[in-house]
């Protein structure tokens, strides 16, 4: 699967990236939800220095299809 040599049954068409066609409309049209954001969690995130220098990437998601 990482390697992108399985070829599956069914490749849908999409338009773009943003394209929503291929979902059903009961969840294209419901109304967002903003989630609450706890102001100590964002503070403890900005003191937090776990990924400082992080420069990852997945070779996936650099690859295009």
């Amino acid at each position: 699967v990482t390697k992108r040599m399985y070829k599956p049954a069914f490749k849908p068409a999409v338009k773009d990236a943003a394209d929503t066609s291929n979902f059903d409309e009961q969840f294209t049209t419901e109304k967002p939800i903003d989630s609450v954001v706890d102001s100590r969690l964002a503070e403890t995130a900005k003191k937090s220095s776990n990924f400082d220098g992080f420069t990852f990437v997945a070779a996936s998601a650099l690859q295009k299809d």
